[in-house]
């Protein structure tokens, strides 16, 4: 017997129907993000509605109650945008869309979905910013995966209470880190690292009991670390490298009872190592296995008094601190250490005997110190010890022979000390030895010459060895052929020793080779043409020898080199053309040789050339007008030939032309500068509508007046009294003050004709007045074609000097203001001033100009420099741009000329003083590279219009006047 209800029929019904209707609607939404999407593995292609239990059977759906909980096609290369249809699946728990192509932004419409639970959408190409609601809505997410996308913006909702893992690391967020979190948070992940988020770690974070992993890095992060994140009882991992974080490392982080990893390498911490981070008193409550405080400004570590002193440390990196003193006896207790790096640092005296404790220790680098004495054999107790890095200390004595017994060694670098003696036979039992590196030691002294030959020491047995260093030694005679039988080598290094005998063919035997540096020895004979077998070799160097014959056609073949350097032998013929199949060479350096014939043209196909230098050979012909098409060339030396020169470069040339006078380059240079400025005033008092008269061409002449008839007041090409003078600058008044420097204020004089002159009024000196009077004189005769003459001088008291504003009086080179953003970095560390530093101060003022930044606008932690050269490396070329010019086409040769511009600061501001081009090649690197007039005309019309207030502060700068 049935029972029957009136209202059971209807209710079905409307089950039913309320059902169907949401399932058409998920059917609908998942053909919408279907059609959004490429799909190229068809993983879709079984999405039809027709199928017997749409979308349930289809592939990546999975349902429950006929419903869409999971939406899972992770890894098919699916790229597109996602469909806003999404929030139309209201029963979705997981979507799980990871490692595919998807761009776009993250529908907004997805915020709807308030039942999910997990979003892995990791490792595609998703941009744009979330949604505020995507944080406040889904109260019941657990998992929210963003990792590896270009997602920007903020984080403007609160994290939700349920969130257990948040990745967001590898974006472009930014704003400060939320910091809504509450002991009711179960966040047992925090991945932010490699984003732009900025602000101090929000010390809310301590309220996370269950937080687990913690990671910051690369971001933009600053101030101190919490104390508070020593509440996190959880904490296993914490990692906020590359930020700028400051102050000490919480001591009572080593009293978290699961903490095992603490990495905060560059920053700008402080102060000395917690023991408490080290060791405990007990190995039980020691838990700290990675302690990673590398680039830092820490100084010192902690001195424990207890005897035992329980560790469990295996990585302790202290490179590149301020850690001085002593060497930490501490460390060695620590028997669980398998890598130390301490180098970097400024630690003294010697290593302690006891460094033998460290049994298990696999890697030991204490490079770049100040250690002195031998170094101590119980080191040979270090038996797992696979590199041994002591490099540019100050040990001294024999290379000890029982290195030899350290079997497991793959890395011994000894560079850079005071050892002596010949190199140690019983290196030659190292099988397992990789790299090899006694450069820069003084291997010489009693011991007998013929010890020291490296043909003495028996090397067959190195069959692992890949490098091999023994450069800026005094070793000598002919090397080993055992050197050529090594299979694994990629890196020689020999350079400056005294090495002779025939250029060693058995070097072509060395499939693998890829570094070769021979220079500045006594090899002779001609360059072996099998070199070109050495299809790996991507640095050649052999200048600096006694070589001579031709250079071989068929190093063409070594089509990975990216540095050739043949300078300085006694090599004839030709360059050859087939050097153009170099496709990487970066550096080609055949000066000072006796090279005949022209310069191939087919080099303008070497895309990636930065250095050409040919100098000093004997090359006939013109030069060819393609080299200026090579995109990255920033130094080109043709002098010291018979070159025909027959078209205007439009790129970088540095030359070696005829040597001139220091004060002549400066005038040049400064000339420069002082034509950009003439025409900014031109424009900008157009721009003002300001007309000017000029002198009249009958007032031309000299005339002087002073008091009781004595000619004071000298004018080349002017009649204007002392009087008048003084009228123009109302007195000397400070109104009319344009600069302050060194040498005395510099006014501005405005005369009753329209005529605008620069004062410079010199302090009171003792120079006497016939002299002052024979250099104004002398000045007034510079004739240049970016010069104006020197109007005229008073002389005083005080004495005085006159001058259009596209004049220069200059001062000697010592006499550079010491501003800030304009000096050398060298200069503030010595006190003098150089050539190299007046051409720094240089090209900081080129930078200046055409970016429209000036240097006082910049921290301590970033000038100008580094802000154009990180511009630049971002391909951010449009942020360089001052204002006035963001209308500039990319295509045009006006954005060419800017960043040929922008190079030559570059180069001007080398951080080398050395390498900074002279005056005279910075002169020929704007005139040779298409500065125009017409140009500069349309470049200073921008930026008077953009920055008019500049003028006064340029002004200052290049006016120096004796």
């Amino acid at each position: 017997m049935a029972l029957y209800s009136p209202l059971a029929g209807p209710l079905r019904h409307l089950t039913v129907t309320v059902t169907c209707a949401g399932l058409d609607s998920e059917i609908q939404a998942l053909l919408s993000f279907k059609r959004n999407l490429y799909d190229p593995r068809g993983a879709m292609d079984g999405w039809n509605a027709s199928t017997p239990a749409a979308p349930c059977d289809w592939r990546g759906i999975l349902c429950d109650a006929g419903r869409v909980r999971e939406l899972r096609l992770p890894r098919l290369q699916l790229s597109g945008r996602l469909s806003d249809q999404l929030g139309n699946l209201r029963q979705l728990r997981r979507l799980s869309l990871h490692s595919n192509n998807l761009n776009g932004s993250i529908p907004r419409a997805l915020s709807e979905c308030l039942l999910l639970r997990a979003v892995y959408l990791q490792y595609n190409s998703l941009a744009g910013e979330i949604s505020p609601a995507f944080f406040s809505n889904l109260t019941n997410l657990q998992v929210l995966n963003l990792a590896h996308n270009l997602i920007s913006g903020t984080i403007a909702g609160d994290i939700s209470a349920s969130m257990r893992i948040l990745d967001l690391s590898s974006n472009s967020f930014s704003g400060e880190i939320p910091a809504n979190f509450s002991a009711a948070h179960q966040l047992q992940l925090i991945n932010l690292s490699f984003n732009r988020f900025s602000g101090q770690i929000p010390a809310t974070i301590g309220a996370l009991q269950q937080l687990q992993y913690l990671w910051l890095d690369g971001n933009e992060l600053y101030g101190t670390i919490p104390s508070a994140i020593s509440n996190c009882s959880s904490l296993i991992h914490v990692s906020a490298g590359d930020n700028t974080l400051s102050g000490v490392v919480p001591a009572t982080m080593g009293s978290l009872r699961n903490l095992q990893v603490i990495s905060l390498p560059h920053n700008q911490l402080t102060g000395v190592v917690s023991s408490s981070l080290l060791c405990n008193i007990s190995v039980l409550n020691a838990t700290i296995r990675i302690l990673n405080l590398s680039f830092n400004a820490l100084t010192g570590i902690e001195n424990n008094d207890v005897e035992m002193c329980g560790s469990v440390l295996e990585v302790f990196d202290l490179n590149e601190n301020q850690i001085n003193g002593v060497f930490p006896n501490l460390l060695m207790n620590f028997s669980t250490l398998k890598i130390l790096d301490i180098s970097g640092n400024t630690i003294s005296g010697m290593l302690p005997d006891n460094v033998g404790n460290l049994v298990v220790l696999e890697e030991f680098r204490f490079g770049n110190n100040s250690l002195t004495g031998e170094i101590p054999e119980s080191v040979t107790k270090c038996g797992a010890l696979r590199v041994l890095d002591l490099e540019k200390n100050r040990f001294s004595g024999p290379i000890p022979e029982f290195l030899g017994e350290m079997k497991n060694l793959t890395t011994l670098i000894l560079g850079g000390n005071l050892f002596t003696g010949s190199v140690p036979l019983s290196i030659s039992s190292l099988y397992s030895l990789q790299v090899l590196d006694l450069s820069d030691n003084k291997l010489s002294g009693t011991v007998p010459l013929e010890f020291m030959r490296l043909s003495n020491l028996s090397i067959g047995n190195l069959l692992r060895l890949k490098s091999l260093d023994l450069s800026r030694q005094t070793l000598s005679g002919e090397l080993p052929v055992e050197l050529y039988g090594l299979p694994s080598l990629q890196v020689v290094a020999l350079e400056e020793n005294s090495f002779s005998g025939d250029v060693p063919e058995g070097f072509s035997s060395l499939s693998g080779l890829q570094y070769l540096n021979l220079s500045s020895n006594a090899f002779s004979g001609e360059i072996p043409a099998t070199y070109g077998f050495l299809r790996s070799l991507t640095v050649l160097s052999v200048s600096r020898n006694q070589m001579n014959g031709s250079v071989p056609v068929e190093l063409s073949n070594c089509t990975r080199l990216e540095s050739l350097e043949l300078r300085e032998n006694e090599l004839t013929g030709q360059i050859p053309a087939d050097f153009s199949y170099l496709s990487h060479l970066e550096r080609l350096d055949l000066g000072q040789n006796s090279l005949t014939g022209h310069i191939p043209d087919t080099l303008s196909k070497l895309s990636k050339l930065r250095e050409l230098d040919v100098s000093s050979n004997n090359l006939t012909g013109v030069i060819p007008a393609n080299l200026s098409l090579i995109p990255a060339l920033q130094r080109l030396n043709l002098s010291a030939n018979n070159l025909e020169e027959r078209f205007l470069w439009r790129w970088l040339l540095v030359l070696a032309i005829l040597p001139s006078g220091s004060l002549m380059l400066l005038l040049c240079c400064c000339g420069y500068i002082y034509s950009l400025l003439r025409w900014r005033k031109k424009l900008r008092a157009g721009a003002a509508g300001e007309k000017k008269r000029s002198p009249s061409p009958g007032s031309q002449g000299a005339r002087g007046s002073g008091e009781n008839g004595a000619p004071k007041l000298i004018m080349f090409n002017n009649k204007i009294t002392y009087a008048e003078t003084l009228e123009a600058t109302r007195q000397f008044d400070e109104e009319n003050v344009l600069s302050r420097g060194k040498y005395g204020l510099l006014f501005k004089a405005t005369y009753a004709d329209g005529m605008v002159l620069a004062i410079r009024r010199l302090p009171d000196t003792s120079i006497a007045e016939n002299t002052f009077r024979k250099e104004a004189e002398s000045l007034g005769k510079v004739k240049h074609r970016n010069l104006t003459v020197l109007r005229g001088y008073y002389a005083g008291p005080p004495p005085i000097c006159g001058f259009s504003f596209t004049i220069t009086c200059l001062m000697p080179t010592s006499a550079v203001r010491s501003e800030l953003g304009y000096v050398a970095p060298e200069v503030t560390l010595t006190g003098e001033v150089t050539k190299e530093a007046d051409v720094y101060s240089f090209g900081i003022v080129v930078l200046e100009i055409l970016t429209g930044k000036r240097p006082v606008m910049f921290t301590q932690d970033e000038d100008i420099v580094k802000w154009v050269k990180r511009q630049l490396q971002r391909g951010q070329v449009s942020e360089l741009l001052e204002p006035g010019l963001l209308e500039l086409d990319p295509e045009s040769s006006e954005w060419e000329e800017f960043l040929l511009g922008v190079k030559v600061g570059l180069l001007c501001t080398m951080p080398d003083p050395l390498e900074r081009p002279s005056m005279t090649d910075v002169v020929f690197m704007l005139e040779g590279c298409g500065w125009d007039r017409k140009f500069l005309r349309r470049l200073i019309r921008r930026l008077f219009l953009r920055l008019p207030e500049n003028l006064d502060h340029f002004q200052e700068f290049i006016h120096l006047c004796v």
